[in-house]
Order: C-alpha cells, then sequence, then structure tokens
C-alpha cells in the first residue's frame, strides 16, 4: 500500500468564519462535490436524516459540515449553475430533501460514469470504496469500521471515534470530485460511433444525467397503495394455503408440510419412486421449482400440483401481500429504489423489488390492485407492444418480419403461419377453431421469439414448452421449431451471427443509441463463461436498445413542461412499461401526449412502428 500524500487534511465547519469561507469556495466551484453521513440505512428514503455532510469545492480541501450548519448551503446546493458531484445521487438528494435542500443545477454521478466506463470488467465494483482503490490506490474505511455500534448522532469532538468519522465523512467527498474529473476524461476519449464528434461523455449528459433526474423524482412521489385490499389479499391466500395443505395431506394419506423440501423429496423420490430430472450440488434429488413444475405439469403428479400451488401462495403471501406492506412508508406510498447500472441498461428495482410483480394474467389475486392514484386522480399505464421483436426486426432489417409488423398482424401467429407454410388468413381461421395444431405451432412461434435474442437452444426451448403446453416435447420437436422461426425469418439468423462475430472481433457490442457492452469474457477459456458472453452479445443489442428506447420515452414526458402543468408525474417503470399518476380531469388529455412520445422517441422514426396504448385506470390491475 503505498503511503498517501496528496489528500488534503480535513476541514471542520465548526464556526461562522469557516463557515461563511466554506460556502464561498463552493459558491464559486465549477465542479462541487457533495456526500451526506446520515442516521443510516435502516431509516427510510423519507426519514433518513443528514448528520454531517462531506464538500469538496477544489482538490485543495475538504469540508465536514455538521447538521446545524447544513441549511446555510442551501443557495449553493439549489444553484442551477454549479455542478455537483455525487457517488449514487440519488441516495444522498433524498437526505438533503429530508432536510429541505433540492440539489438543482447538472449532476455528475460518478457511480454511473464508472458504470458507463466500465460495466464488464467493473461489475460489482462500482462502490467508492472499489473505485477508490482501483484507479487512486487510496483506501477507505468501511463506516461499521468507523462507526461500530455506536448512535453517529453521539459520535462529536473529543469522541474516541471522532477524528477517524471526520476524516470518513469528508474523504467521500474529495475522492468522488477527482473520480468524476477522472472519469470525464477517460470518456471524452471514448468515441460512441467512428468518424462522429460523440463521445460516451455526451451520451451521459443526453441520456444517463436526465434519466437520474426522472428516477429520483419517481422514487420521491412513490406509488399509493391500497393496504385494505393488501391485508384482504393477504386473509385470502392464507386460506387457500390452508385449503390446499389439507387437500395435499388426504391425498398422500398423512401429514406433510408442503414448504418442507425433506419431506416433499421423501414423498416424490422414496415413496413415490420418482425419478429426478436434476440434482443439487450434493447430489441429493432436487426439489427446485423448476423440477417441480416438471412433476407436476409434464408428469402430471396431483402431488406436485398442490405442492406447487401452495409454495406460490406461500411466495405471494411473504413477498407481495405482507411484504409489499412492510414497505409502506408514512405518506401511504411504496417509494421503491431504481438502478440503473444493470449490464443490459435495463433499470432494476429493490426494497421492495417492484420488477417482479405477478403479471396480469397470473394475478389471480389481485395484488396490483393494490396499486391506486393518488386522490382524485387516475393512473395512466403504458407500455410497448413486442417492443423486443421490433428492435429484431430494425437491427436484421427482415423483410418478412417488418412487413408482419407494418401490417400489424398478431406476430406470434403470422410467425406460426409462416413456421407452418400457410397464409396468414389460413392460420387465423384455424386458430379461431381452436385447431390444435395451430396453438401448439403459435406457443412455439411465441417461445422461440421470446427466447431467440438469448439465443435459446433446443434443449431449454424443449423445457419451456413441455411447461406451456403441459405435455412432453422433445428436443428434436423443439429443433424442428427453432429452425422453422429461423427459415421464416433468415435476417435474424444473419443478424444474430453478426452480433456475434462482431463481439468476438471488436470485444463489444453497442445499443441503438451507442451505449457499450463490452464482453471480454469471449475470450475466456472456460467454455460456460464464452457462451455466456456470447449470448449477451445478441441479447445487449436488443434489451439495451429496448432500454434505450423506454428511456428515451420517460425523460421527455417527465422534462415536458406541459404535461406537468396538467399535474402527469411518473410513478413506476416496469420494463417496457411506464406508470404515471394524473389528475381525473386531465387524464385523457395527458394520455395522447405520453402516447406520441413513447411512439417517437427519436427524431428519425424507425423502419417499425413501436406502438404505445396508454389506459385511465383506477388501479394497476384494470391496465391489463
Amino acid at each position: 500500500m503505498r503511503f498517501v500524500t496528496d489528500v488534503p487534511r480535513p476541514s471542520f465547519v465548526d464556526t461562522p468564519e469557516k463557515l461563511e469561507e466554506a460556502i464561498n469556495r463552493c459558491a464559486s466551484s465549477k465542479l462541487l462535490a457533495l456526500d451526506t453521513e446520515t442516521l443510516g440505512k435502516q431509516y427510510k428514503s423519507l426519514d433518513d436524516q443528514v448528520l454531517y455532510m462531506g464538500a469538496c469545492p477544489d482538490e485543495s480541501v475538504r469540508y465536514f459540515v455538521p447538521r446545524q450548519y447544513v441549511h446555510h448551503f442551501k443557495p449553493v446546493i439549489e444553484s442551477p449553475h454549479i455542478t455537483k458531484s455525487f457517488h449514487n445521487f440519488k441516495f444522498d438528494a433524498h437526505r438533503l430533501a429530508n432536510a429541505g435542500l433540492t440539489v438543482k443545477g447538472p449532476v455528475a454521478d460518478s457511480l454511473v460514469l464508472d458504470w458507463l466506463y466500465d460495466e464488464d470488467t467493473r461489475e460489482n465494483r462500482h462502490s467508492l470504496d472499489n473505485c477508490s482503490w482501483d484507479y487512486f490506490q487510496i483506501p477507505m474505511a468501511k463506516y461499521k469500521a468507523i462507526v461500530g455500534n455506536n448512535d453517529p448522532r453521539k459520535i462529536r469532538p473529543g469522541h474516541e471515534s471522532w477524528e477517524k468519522f471526520l476524516d470518513y465523512g469528508s474523504l467521500d467527498a474529495w475522492v468522488t470530485r477527482k473520480l468524476a474529473l477522472y472519469l470525464f476524461d477517460k470518456l471524452d476519449k471514448v468515441p460512441l460511433w467512428s468518424g462522429q464528434d460523440w463521445t460516451l461523455t455526451d451520451l451521459y449528459w443526453d441520456m444517463e444525467e436526465p434519466q437520474l433526474r426522472c428516477l429520483y423524482e419517481m422514487e420521491r412521489r412513490g406509488i399509493n397503495i391500497d393496504t385494505e385490499r393488501l391485508e384482504t389479499v393477504s386473509k385470502s391466500l392464507e386460506l387457500d394455503m390452508e385449503r390446499i395443505a389439507g387437500d395435499l395431506c388426504k391425498l398422500v394419506g398423512r401429514p406433510i408440510n408442503p414448504q418442507s423440501t425433506k419431506q416433499v423429496a421423501q414423498l416424490l423420490f422414496e415413496e413415490k419412486g420418482i425419478k429426478p430430472i436434476k440434482t443439487t450440488p450434493k447430489g441429493a434429488p432436487s426439489c427446485d421449482e423448476a423440477s417441480l413444475d416438471h412433476y407436476a405439469n409434464v408428469d402430471g403428479l396431483e402431488e406436485c400440483k398442490l405442492i406447487v400451488k401452495y409454495r406460490k401462495a406461500g411466495k405471494l403471501l411473504g413477498t407481495y401481500a405482507k411484504g409489499l406492506l412492510k414497505h409502506v412508508q408514512k405518506d401511504g406510498h411504496i417509494h421503491t429504489s431504481f438502478s440503473p447500472l444493470k449490464v443490459t441498461g435495463r433499470l432494476s428495482s429493490s426494497e421492495p423489488n417492484l420488477q417482479n410483480i405477478p403479471r396480469p394474467n397470473w394475478d389471480v389475486h389481485g395484488i396490483r390492485a393494490a396499486f391506486i392514484p393518488d386522490e382524485g386522480c387516475k393512473l395512466i399505464v403504458s407500455d410497448y407492444a413486442q417492443l423486443e421483436m421490433r428492435i429484431m426486426a430494425e437491427a436484421s432489417g427482415d423483410k418478412a418480419m417488418i412487413e408482419g409488423i407494418c401490417a400489424g398482424r398478431d406476430m406470434h401467429s403470422y410467425t406460426a403461419s409462416l413456421m407452418m407454410g400457410t397464409s396468414y388468413e389460413d392460420f387465423m381461421k384455424m386458430k379461431e377453431a381452436e385447431d390444435p395444431a395451430a396453438k401448439t405451432m403459435r406457443q412455439a412461434a411465441k417461445a422461440v421469439g421470446f427466447g431467440i435474442i438469448y439465443c435459446i437452444g433446443p434443449q431449454k426451448l424443449a423445457s419451456n414448452l413441455s411447461s406451456s403446453l403441459n405435455r412432453t416435447v422433445s428436443v428434436e420437436e423443439a429443433e424442428k421449431y427453432l429452425n422453422g422461426y429461423l427459415a421464416a425469418f433468415p435476417d435474424v439468423k444473419n443478424q444474430i451471427d453478426w452480433f456475434k462475430n462482431h463481439a468476438k472481433k471488436k470485444g463489444y457490442v453497442q445499443t441503438i443509441c451507442g451505449r457499450f457492452r463490452r464482453l471480454s469474457k469471449l475470450k475466456s477459456r472456460k467454455w460456460g463463461e464464452r457462451g455466456h458472453a456470447e449470448r449477451q452479445a445478441v441479447n445487449t443489442p436488443i434489451q439495451g436498445s429496448a432500454a434505450d428506447i423506454v428511456k428515451k420515452s420517460m425523460i421527455k414526458c417527465a422534462q415536458d413542461a406541459y404535461l406537468n402543468s396538467l399535474g402527469c408525474t411518473l410513478r413506476l417503470q416496469i420494463h417496457d412499461e411506464l406508470v404515471f399518476n394524473c389528475p381525473e380531469e386531465n387524464a385523457v388529455e395527458a394520455a395522447e401526449i405520453i402516447k406520441d412520445y413513447m411512439e417517437n422517441p427519436f427524431v428519425n422514426p424507425l423502419r417499425v412502428p413501436l406502438p404505445a396504448e396508454p389506459v385511465i385506470v383506477d388501479n394497476w390491475k384494470e391496465a391489463k
């Protein structure tokens, strides 16, 4: 470890004279780094309070500002002319907002800058302490090591941990500023496209920074929750679980706990003599979700059907019905946290995860109905139809796929008709007549269409189709469907090969807006790592471009002054779906504006339309 000599000593702002000096230097800064020390992550985003603030206006000073002086920095923090740097802007912005301070002006988030610079070899190393060591060899202490079991509110001058706390709290801001400048210099040197002037720095200011603003506002507003509805669903699920457990015990002829892996394994593999389809790392027969689904839906084992039902009801109860209630904050809303750092470019959601709420067709208990508008308002829910297929059509230029999309056909039926060698009109007649062959082929076309961007193989396709068709589909049969799909859309196969070859040659692929996905493991000697990287070479340009399109639409809606004047605000972004809250009297007008932005995210339109159909509803479940 090298001896650090270029970091200035912390300056504790504890007098009016020091306060005036700190404010003046911060007010004249071109890049002001800020960081907050708070009560801790155990407090919700609306409740956590700033105890101290670290501020770094230039490389020669780092201030540690106690709580009683933080509000004096309001003119600086709210100045639209000073660029603010944070490492995880949204976290600090929420805590400052709790203190009555709104961060204004451009935001340089070094967390996102590091992700944009290298999402590949630095995956899961974007934290400030990792960045500090990796780039500058400056070690940073862990919060727990400094605070220990102490109440951070009691760590003051004279406390045994004070000097370390003072250093810790001001070093974050100093390193954040240094890191932002370092990364901007790196990003400036990475052109997006050959022969063009735009760099990754431009991409950050054009898309990533505005998205951070959108995500912060969505998190801040939250989504209203009908807690009575969730409590009703909880009671219903508990009764269902009791009934299912009773039915299972009657069927087995003795007491059995459906949640017990040991008891379920004994029933299936010892008493019933079922041949396991997979084993655990220790070699025992597996009772995981996929195995139980297979025994229930493919083998038709009644005991497994009940076990699967029981466990699904238990997950709904614990994760959603009761689980969501734990996250309702004092304003009656859930304030999830969105992360923009997934390698695909998609968002992830946590505390709670709202991206895995059961889809409408599986939401038999109506959990989505608990997501409601504010009083006097409606929800406007709008998503894209088959967005990833449309991006594949745009990328590949496949004439048959583009023709079907532009004609407004049901793409799964259209694909199935091509795979069967029949006209679309005749296939639709077969479908309306509930012809089993048409049903099977459409399901196969749908499974391949969704799986193709993940480079799905015959074995995985066979497993997926076996579950969806409730019968065993052989690998050979699945391979015929896969080949039929690629024969129907020959340019899709060519595009997949192009993505893979480009990635192997260049070491990366790009999304429609130019964001890079580096794939260093394409050179791995491990077959599993190399295969995964090849799949990412195909998946990222499609899924990542879908993320770009949603991101563009979200930013346009959030920045539209007239839409804001109507009181229409973003509340959730779930994959390809945007959820808005809007006063009832303005909902129809707002929905038209939202539709236009979503269907026209770019200045130059794509070769395929991007239809979006906003619906005005009283709860999220009604949207489907």
